[in-house]
């Protein structure tokens, strides 16, 4: 069998007592037979461990943050994509998805695929939409309000 060498970046390098998946991510890659490429890790912290971590990476750089904003996201990534390469960008952590979605027609045009899912679907899975998914299926859950910015805060 053909083995696969792509350049894979792997969002999600923390490793600390709530890890992030980036680095189960990355192990499985090591342990695939066929996978002969390379893996980047992306991450939001110099000091994320899976970036220290022993023949996990070939490489790594750090992202901005989701809240800088889309196109600060689109322009590390290109950098990524020119610096390391990068044919195939796994995002791993819920908060990257939207931001990701967004330039998602940029980083196929500069060669990079994804697997990500629709907007639809993120948002049948968000937490904000539980409590109508329990109404609309009969399940009871302890009632709650989401909290996006500090105003809504100071209401409750």
């Amino acid at each position: 069998m053909e083995k696969l060498e792509v350049t894979v970046a792997v969002t999600g390098m923390n490793a600390t007592d709530n890890p992030a998946p980036g680095v189960a991510v990355a192990r499985s890659l090591r342990h695939e037979r066929q996978f002969a490429g390379r893996v980047i890790g992306l991450g939001y912290d110099a000091l994320d461990p899976g970036f220290y971590a022993d023949g996990l990476l070939d490489g790594g750089a750090i992202l901005p943050y989701p809240s800088s904003g889309r196109e600060a996201m689109r322009e590390r990534l290109t950098w990524v994509r020119e610096e390391m390469g990068m044919d195939v960008l796994v995002p791993t952590l819920d908060s990257e998805l939207r931001g990701v979605l967004a330039i998602a027609s940029d980083l196929e045009r500069m060669g990079t695929r994804t697997f990500l899912p629709t907007l639809e679907s993120l948002e049948r899975v968000s937490k904000a939409q539980l409590p109508k998914l329990a109404s609309e299926e009969k399940i009871e859950i302890p009632p709650s309000e989401p909290i996006m910015n500090v105003a809504a805060l100071c209401k409750l």
